[in-house]
């Protein structure tokens, strides 16, 4: 919005009418600024988030999602078209599991993919699943269907058997969150992301919803299978 104040014939401009035109101005940006508030405020009430069990993710399908630090803005992600491939990996983990790895990249990706013998191989470096290694490719798919709408699109999903899963308890919630030891949660006390196994009793952790508190960490008893 532009303003503009004329001049009186003495060639400046007269003090009363800036005191009046900075008096519009502020009460136009207190006005502006409470109906942003008021329409963002609104907008959130109205969001209606459908829940979907973490082991029933696929490629294409959609989540809200949000990284806290600003460095990975997952809505910068170029877009899916046709030729990109659902790529299915396979790779013994040093603890004797079976990691299994489902990606989805653009067609130019497969360049990446080295052949021996009848097998094709592809290095994955992922160590937060102690799993870093040349993976075996079990199949590679069309592109999936692409759910419509807002939320960042799941490109990657990871299937593992752990025997370092937990489970937080945090406020507002009546059932635990099941996770292994070493997923990351957003502290806001620490203002960083910590592992899920190195978290205090009494921090707070960002959520979709706001805020919520660790109220306890319990272990559970043997190995299980372990979706990301």
């Amino acid at each position: 919005m532009e303003c503009f104040a004329g001049k009186n014939s003495s060639g400046f401009v007269s003090r009363g009418l800036i005191a009046f035109i900075l008096l519009l101005i502020g009460v136009g940006l207190i006005w502006h600024s409470y109906s942003a508030d008021a329409t963002e405020s609104q907008q959130e009430q109205e969001l209606e988030v459908v829940t979907r069990s973490i082991e029933d993710l696929q490629l294409g399908h959609r989540v809200i999602g949000h990284d806290p630090t600003g460095k990975k803005s997952l809505a910068k992600r170029p877009d899916i078209t046709e030729d990109w491939r659902a790529i299915l990996f396979e790779l013994k983990k040093k603890t004797g599991g079976l990691l299994k790895v489902k990606l989805l990249r653009p067609k130019h990706f497969l360049e990446n993919i080295q052949t021996k013998g009848k097998d094709k191989f592809y290095f994955l470096n992922l160590p937060e699943f102690g799993a870093v290694g040349f993976a075996k490719v079990t199949a590679i798919k069309p592109c999936p269907e692409i759910e419509s709408g807002d939320g960042n699109i799941v490109t990657g999903t990871f299937e593992h058997d752990s025997g370092d899963v937990i489970d937080i308890h945090v406020s507002g919630q009546t059932e635990p969150i099941g996770t292994t030891d070493n997923h990351p949660f957003w502290s806001e006390d620490r203002q960083k992301y910590i592992e899920a196994g190195k978290l205090k009793v009494g921090e707070q952790l960002r959520t979709l919803c706001g805020f919520a508190y660790v109220m306890s960490i319990e272990p559970r008893a043997g190995p299980e299978k372990s979706t990301i």
